[in-house]
């Protein structure tokens, strides 16, 4: 695996420090913080009832948050160490890195400025396999993933009639200490990338009756292994039209590539058109909906979005050609929990896919508790040479409850459910968690809580595991 992966978390470090250099003056906060936490698990190995082993496992986490906010950005870098240690195999021993990084600046006020971002952590990497929650498993089907992203961007208004924004980003995805495991299954061949992408918008600013503007995009992703490289291009106009004050009509027509026919050429092979609107009542209500023709058929896009007193709405449907290593820069709208393991999250490997996703979050506050609710549904259609049988379907949802019982203290309930569908093979499986903790604050940024739940999978295949646990958490802030 590339020698970057293994420095991913200085990397970030490094780019924090780059942001650094064009932030000038502002406000610097520097939080150290320190997470202790000793877990019971009945299957530490998500194996069969007659194979499973039980395990009591003690972490310590050091972390850090550097933060900066002033006129030129800002930046958010988090840090933690990881350390597992396993009472019954010491074998098992492992510590792990952990950051993320979000930094914006302005390097030439009003036009050039640049964005920054990072993640490393571990992810699963075939959910055909055991599907581990966090470090605490050991599962001979986790990853060590980096995923980097600089994106400069220049933003030029062209007279009082239109504004030209134009970007570039460089992005990178780096495993190292993958499991052997999982590539041996055959299944699964994780791969390293490198991605570069433009995209030029021009958008009009007279507020008018009529309205339009372009979008051209170009990206070139490339993988290791002389795997074929993911190439894809799209150029279109889109024209408004308002009908009242609060509605306006929408229509787009331009081309794209062609990803069934050669997802490597990028070449514009294909007309694509939508029609829709968009309805915005109030600052706090937003509806878009578009249907038209692409590459592949049919098009469907989706966006609704609504804030009130109490509660949040957010529902977004789109369809897209994108790869596993891509998807790690989406935004995060479409993804709820994207850090959460499940089958929400395709394969590792560098085949090309259709993605058509739909995804709800929902929230609401009560005068001492907080109800959340996450839905999605995916749908994938893979491409390319060498993939069979690999079209599969996946949705499910998350439901949490918390519950102040006391100024200091909260209960909190959760749940969550994940199938997914492999369309040809037609085996199903299912993925169930039930958790119930009391959180309590000891004082300030401190705190202290205890957490039992557990975590089922049922398979067609008889590819079952059940696994209860507790875990007695202390988290301090300095």
């Amino acid at each position: 695996m590339s020698r970057r992966s293994k420095n991913a978390p200085w990397l970030l470090l490094g780019l924090a420090m780059a942001g650094m250099g064009v932030a000038e003056g502002g406000n610097w906060d520097l939080e150290p913080a320190l997470e202790v936490s000793e877990t019971y698990r009945s299957n530490v190995n998500l194996a069969p009832d007659e194979l499973k082993d039980h395990d009591w496992i003690t972490q310590v986490n050091p972390g850090l948050r550097l933060g900066y906010e002033g006129v030129r950005g800002t930046i958010d870098l988090n840090y933690t160490l990881n350390a597992v240690f396993f009472k019954e195999d010491s074998d098992r021993d492992d510590t792990y890195n952990e950051a993320n990084l979000n930094g914006n600046f302005s390097v030439v006020q009003d036009r050039l400025f640049l964005d920054v971002y990072g993640r490393y952590g571990q992810e699963n990497v075939d959910p055909a396999g055991r599907i581990a929650l966090d470090n605490t498993y050991d599962t001979d089907n986790r990853t060590n993933v980096g995923v980097w992203q600089v994106q400069p961007w220049w933003q030029q208004p062209i007279g009082r009639y239109a504004v030209s924004t134009a970007y570039y980003s460089y992005s990178e995805v780096r495993y190292d200490d993958t499991d052997e495991d999982a590539i041996d299954r055959g299944f699964t061949d994780v791969q390293n990338s490198d991605t570069n992408s433009v995209r030029w918008l021009l958008n009009d600013t007279l507020e008018s009756r009529f309205g339009w503007n372009t979008q051209y995009l170009y990206s070139r992703t490339e993988f290791d292994n002389d795997s074929p490289e993911f190439e894809y291009q799209k150029a279109q106009l889109q024209l408004t039209a308002a009908v009242g004050a609060r509605t306006r009509l929408i229509g787009t027509v331009g081309k794209e590539s062609d990803i069934e026919k050669d997802s490597t050429d990028g070449n514009l092979d294909e007309h694509l058109w939508n029609v829709g609107f968009e309805w915005e009542p109030t600052s706090l209500q937003f509806l878009e909906v578009l249907v038209g023709r692409r590459y592949y058929g049919t098009s469907y896009e989706f966006h609704w979005k609504r804030t009130g007193a109490r509660g949040d709405l957010a529902v977004d449907y789109f369809e897209q050609p994108i790869t596993a290593n891509n998807v790690n820069f989406d935004d995060v709208q479409f993804d709820p929990n994207p850090n959460q393991p499940g089958f929400g999250t395709p394969r590792l490997d560098a085949a090309v896919y259709l993605r058509r996703r739909g995804a709800g979050t929902f929230e609401y506050r009560f005068a001492r508790s907080e109800l959340r609710a996450e839905a999605y549904w995916e749908k994938r259609d893979y491409e390319g040479q060498n993939v069979t049988d690999r079209d599969e379907t996946t949705w499910g949802g998350d439901l949490g409850f918390d519950w102040q019982l006391t100024p200091r203290m909260d209960l909190v309930l959760g749940g969550g459910w994940d199938r997914r569908e492999e369309d040809d093979s037609g085996n199903n499986e299912d993925l169930w968690t039930v958790t119930a903790g009391l959180r309590r604050e000891l004082r300030e940024n401190m705190n202290l809580e205890l957490e039992g739940g557990t975590y089922r999978r049922e398979s067609d295949d008889d590819f079952d595991y059940t696994d209860n646990f507790g875990t007695l958490r202390f988290d301090v802030t300095f």
